[in-house]
């Protein structure tokens, strides 16, 4: 279900106040101009992965935003030096662990550098507790 501004359908009542992601009223962003700012992650990843290989799943969002090589490579780098990841750099994600699949999945919205992250409650829990 779609449930974005451009696609509700209001036969009554009246629609107040505004909601805003990063200080941007989101009626009047696309879903695509949103993407640049907010990342999902869901607490079983595996739905969301694409890809065979960590570093191939890390960079899938940002092939899809179109971010240049030079610089997907350089986000990489910073993400996988940040978040401490080069022991699952090598690897398969089906091969992982379930925490070892989220982190993966957080990575990749990392790497995209939005500034809000949707997290399901338990891998908020999970990933942050340890």
């Amino acid at each position: 279900m779609n449930l974005s501004p451009q696609n509700l359908i209001i036969e009554q009542g009246e629609l107040k106040g505004k909601g805003t992601i990063c200080n941007q009223n989101i009626t009047s962003e696309s879903i695509k101009e949103r993407s640049y700012k907010v990342g999902s992650v869901f607490q079983d990843p595996r739905s969301q992965f694409f890809t065979l290989h960590v570093k191939t799943e890390i960079s899938f969002p940002s092939e899809n935003h179109g971010v240049s090589t030079d610089k997907m490579q350089r986000n990489i780098s910073e993400t996988v030096d940040r978040l401490k990841f080069s022991p699952l750099m090598g690897r398969k994600p089906f091969d992982l662990s379930s925490g070892e699949k989220q982190k993966v999945a957080l990575a990749s919205v990392y790497s995209l550098g939005v500034k809000v992250y949707v997290l399901e409650e338990d891998l908020w829990e999970s990933y942050f507790l340890i």
